[in-house]
């Protein structure tokens, strides 16, 4: 999945906590997150603005990329044990949380 499909389809399941999401899209989002606030942030005054606009969908795929690696969502709000979960690979084939087909677009 490229950068653009990647972050174009967590905006596009703006609120979906259900599903799953490759370890691409997760990261991709997650750096555009992170440069849009970090980098935005000094340039641009009303960045707070940026940051309620992102973070229901970062919540959104992060939640998809633990059901991908076949864990709750719930996983997603541990720090360190939410990042180790983001860095492995997805179960391949279908587990309890959807198919790997349904995240490609």
């Amino acid at each position: 999945m490229n950068p653009i499909e990647a972050v174009s389809a967590g905006f596009k399941k703006y609120a979906t906590f259900s599903g799953r999401s490759p370890r691409s899209e997760f990261w991709w989002f997650y750096l555009t997150y992170m440069l849009v606030i970090f980098v935005g942030g000094p340039i641009f005054e009303p960045i707070y603005l940026a940051f309620f606009v992102m973070v229901i969908p970062l919540w959104a795929v992060g939640i998809r990329r633990m059901h991908d690696t076949g864990h709750s969502g719930w996983w997603f709000a541990v720090p360190i044990i939410n990042v180790v979960f983001c860095c492995i690979e997805g179960t391949s084939g279908p587990n309890k949380y959807g198919d790997v087909s349904i995240t490609e677009l």
